[in-house]
Formats: structure tokens, sequence, C-alpha cells
């Protein structure tokens, strides 16, 4: 019997993580660098991004590599993600 939760076989230590939410292995990451290691790639393992557009943050917006291609907001940011998922 391990006397250790960080001896537990990696399958049944994965299984114990997969009932914890989002915000609780955030949590446990934090307890120590075994703990870290092994709830990060959960943590990681889907992200999602959310992209608003309002008047306001339109204004803010002085790129003038934007300007000068006369390109959207929204076309810029689908460049910046088309080139960090290749």
């Amino acid at each position: 019997m391990p006397s250790s939760i960080h001896e537990l076989p990696n399958e049944l230590f994965d299984q114990v993580l997969s009932f914890l939410d989002h915000a609780d292995l955030g949590r446990l990451g934090l307890v120590c660098r075994v703990l870290h290691a092994k709830c990060t790639p959960l943590l990681y393992k889907e992200v999602t991004l959310t992209y608003v557009t309002t008047r306001r943050n339109m204004n803010i917006i002085d790129d003038p590599m934007m300007e000068e291609n006369n390109e959207q907001p929204q076309t810029t940011l689908i460049n910046i993600l088309k080139t960090l998922t290749e």
C-alpha cells in the first residue's frame, strides 16, 4: 500500500484527478512540484479563447500595421491564432 499520494500508480492518480474541476486542479498544482507536474497538463488540455468587440475597445487599438493594411481587429486576431496553431 502506498504511504504517500505521490506513490500511487499514474493511472490511478489520473483517475482521481479527473474528478476535479479546473479551479481545484489549479489549487492542487500549487501544493508541490510533483502535483504541479501532474496537474498542469490537465489544466491546459483544452483552452477556450473569447474575443469580444465593443465600440470602446475598437477606438483604443493603435496599431500602425493594421492601419497600413486596412485590416480589422478580428482579421489580425485570426492571423495570430493561425500562427500559434501551426
